[in-house]
């Protein structure tokens, strides 16, 4: 592991360090087979400009996170839901599901490959971990045969902070439908979200938007539910009534991705499963 110079209290999210690459695992339509995980050096990825990842948003992802312990050692957060998530939502787009062994292990790789950017314990900073998953060759009529997986890290801080936020109710905007793919984490269901964080644009900094999907309100940056909840920080986050009595709320799963902080609310406690180094 290497040694790199990073202001980890500094981080902004349009800085974009120059790690040591992405790891790529390719499925073939004609052999049924996955190849096995690539170190792959930079960001870009040779795609057909017919595919149906391009032409048709036939993509989907995740998003979880590594930590450092005081230790040295490095945590990833849950990635088995993840896994199992991801297999879900490919089914959605008619995407082959990554068995799960190969999806933990390029996340596995991705993140042995940048350990140096993996912040320190002492840091409230994270390795952001993204997994992206599409057709990639060209099928503009139809299926096509190459469907990537590719696995993306990069250093970053909460985009929140810490203390409650305000939020903005937009309701001329609904993310989703009920009987769509809202409950899905597909591409599709987060570009449209553009429009309503341009309103928050021309707003005070101080406030946030919220967004409907299919009845529930959600923010444009966390759209499992209506508040920020993140066990990974240790904060819970919910809405009062007019008696103040607190409640967790969360949108129905057939409309709402399933969030993993609110799964592990109506779970009994144990410790997490992680990937560990």
């Amino acid at each position: 592991m290497g040694t790199i110079n990073v202001d980890w209290a500094n981080l902004s999210p349009k800085q974009y360090l120059p790690l040591n690459g992405h790891i790529e695992a390719r499925f073939r339509a004609s052999t049924g087979q996955w190849t096995a995980p690539t170190l792959v050096a930079g960001t870009e990825i040779s795609v057909s400009g017919l595919s149906p990842g391009l032409n048709y948003g036939q993509q989907c992802y995740e998003g979880l996170k590594a930590f450092r312990t005081i230790d040295g050692r490095i945590n990833v957060f849950r990635p088995q839901f993840h896994a199992s998530r991801i297999r879900r939502s490919a089914g959605s787009v008619c995407l082959p599901p990554p068995p799960e062994d190969l999806f933990l292990e390029c996340i596995r790789r991705a993140v042995a490959e940048n350990a140096e950017y993996v912040p320190p314990s002492e840091s409230d900073a994270f390795l952001y971990i993204r997994p992206v998953l599409f057709g990639a060759s060209t099928g503009l009529w139809g299926p096509c045969d190459e469907i990537i997986l590719a696995v993306f890290v990069h250093p970053a801080k909460p985009q929140h902070g810490a203390d409650a936020v305000a939020g903005v109710v937009c309701d001329e905007f609904d993310r989703c439908a009920p009987r769509g793919t809202g409950s899905f984490k597909v591409g599709g269901n987060y570009a449209p979200v553009g429009y309503p964080q341009t309103v928050c644009f021309s707003l005070p900094s101080s406030l946030t938007i919220l967004e409907r999907s299919g009845g529930m309100w959600q923010r444009p940056h966390r759209w499992d539910m209506v508040l920020c909840c993140t066990l990974t920080a240790r904060r819970i986050r919910s809405l009062k009534n007019s008696r103040q009595v607190a409640s967790l709320v969360t949108g129905s799963g057939k409309m709402a991705s399933t969030s993993l902080s609110s799964l592990q609310l109506k779970m009994p406690f144990r410790a997490p499963r992680a990937i560990v180094w």
